[in-house]
């Protein structure tokens, strides 16, 4: 996504892609299930993990490519590093 940020098009398309994915992400990493229709899976993202959700929230309302940029970092971090714990790893 960084190495189309100057190039707007390609930048909001990968942006737009990654705002439609979020949602599932989040259902399949915090909570492994599929995620519900969007209007129940905001409010549920709201009640269980407020700062995800505001993040979320931040990436519609951000006008700057480099703001929507370092939200969508954010993002990945909060699912990713934060669910490392969760691991369902085998270890011998």
């Amino acid at each position: 996504m960084f190495d189309s940020i100057e190039n707007e098009i390609m930048f909001e398309y990968y942006l737009c892609e990654l705002r439609r994915r979020i949602p599932d992400y989040w259902f399949n990493i915090k909570r492994r299930q599929y995620s519900k229709p969007l209007y129940v899976a905001l409010r549920e993202m709201k009640a269980e993990d407020k700062v995800f959700y505001e993040e979320y929230a931040r990436l519609f309302q951000s006008e700057h490519p480099f703001q929507k940029y370092h939200c969508a970092k954010r993002i990945y971090d909060l699912l990713f590093l934060k669910a490392a714990p969760h691991s369902t790893s085998v270890t011998p």
